[in-house]
């Protein structure tokens, strides 16, 4: 809206702002919007003219002012919430991520010093089984791994969504030789995973990024052989972009490997708050055969659900149950907050399982 559209059609009224458009022409050249400027700096200036000269036209403009403020000032805030919201349950879903580093202390490991994979794999990996499930998944994807020489190294490019401290991206490379594109949302985590594939000597292998993957854009599409992701997926209500996206970005008779969770029957309310508070899902997973059909229409050829249940559930028993046996010794690494937080999400995890409606899956769909 400009000044234009205002009723003050009367020359006699017109006549008593002079100076509004110059106000209007200062107020821009001074970075001041011209819209807020109605209210804010130049009507201010003549109200009082206007109200002494005909107190109904200046009423009616100053109520009409106020009514844009005001939808102004409810849009600001509807803005800022909705912004604060996405940052606590989007982009913030992992803390402390700084524990790896305390963790490393205590093998002797101090800030700088070159790494090993193998040392660093102890506490990079936010996924089930650790760097078993990634051996695994580069053995059923055929992933190249040659000989163990100097020149070592494989062909083969992998787009790793949702990194995390990129220790599954570092173990591909390690393993394999191949080049990995680490894209991770969480700026810490990014920041984290980054200083530890430099300090592992694998900056060449692998490519750090902190971006959206349904937003940013990373290159040309058909350029991956393989995309993988451990227990992100399910962060990502937008499954129907995503799958498109990750078609595209994989080369023809590419593969995509994911480890999710699915919904073998309905969810308690208990159940689904869990899910929503604690594991950050703002949906509830979606059976097997729904998982499947999502994955299809974005245009994968074939796809293949395996069932892990049983495995992920004694999984999350055992860890819940480790954790708790080592309160002492966490406590006093990570700090009481720190050990209570994990162990309240562990019990989580452990209660869902053991419900019987949670289930975990690993999957391979074929472009």
């Amino acid at each position: 809206m400009t000044h234009s559209s205002l009723p003050l059609t009367s020359p006699s009224i017109a006549d008593l702002l002079p100076d509004f458009d110059a106000d209007i022409d200062h107020a821009s050249l001074n970075g001041i919007d011209p819209d807020v400027n109605l209210i804010t700096f130049s009507q201010s200036k003549y109200f009082n003219r206007l109200l002494t000269h005909d107190p109904h036209v200046g009423l009616s403009v100053l109520s009409h002012n106020i009514r844009v403020l005001d939808l102004f000032l409810d849009s600001l805030a509807t803005i800022t919430n909705t912004l604060a919201t996405e940052k606590n349950t989007t982009y913030i879903i992992y803390s402390h991520v700084e524990r790896i580093y305390k963790e490393l202390e205590q093998l002797g490991i101090k800030d700088n010093d070159p790494l090993d994979v193998h040392q660093v794999s102890q506490f990079d990996q936010y996924h089930y089984h650790g760097t078993e499930s990634v051996a695994e998944a580069t053995k059923k994807l055929g992933i190249e791994t040659p000989p163990k020489t100097i020149l070592s190294s494989s062909s083969h490019r992998v787009l790793d969504i949702g990194a995390g401290l990129g220790g599954p991206s570092r173990y591909l490379a390690e393993l394999t030789g191949c080049k990995v594109t680490a894209i991770e949302m969480q700026e810490d985590l990014h920041l984290v995973a980054t200083d530890l594939t430099r300090r592992c000597g694998l900056s060449q292998k692998v490519t750090h990024i902190c971006g959206d993957i349904l937003k940013y854009d990373i290159g040309e599409a058909g350029k991956y052989d393989f995309i993988v992701s451990w227990l992100v997926f399910l962060h990502i209500p937008e499954k129907k972009r995503l799958f498109e996206k990750c078609f595209g970005y994989l080369k023809a008779s590419g593969q995509m490997y994911v480890e999710d969770f699915w919904k073998k029957s309905e969810f308690l309310p208990e159940e689904k708050e869990i899910l929503s508070e604690r594991v950050y899902m703002r949906d509830p997973p979606p059976s097997d055969l729904d998982y499947i059909a999502q994955i299809k229409e974005a245009g994968f050829d074939r796809v293949e659900f395996d069932d892990v249940t049983d495995s992920w559930s004694d999984f999350c028993k055992q860890r819940a149950e480790s954790y708790r046996k080592l309160k002492e010794r966490h406590v006093r690494v990570h700090g009481k907050d720190v050990y209570e937080e994990q162990d309240a999400f562990f019990d989580a995890m452990d209660f869902l399982f053991h419900q019987g409606h949670l289930g975990g899956c690993k999957l391979i769909a074929t472009k």
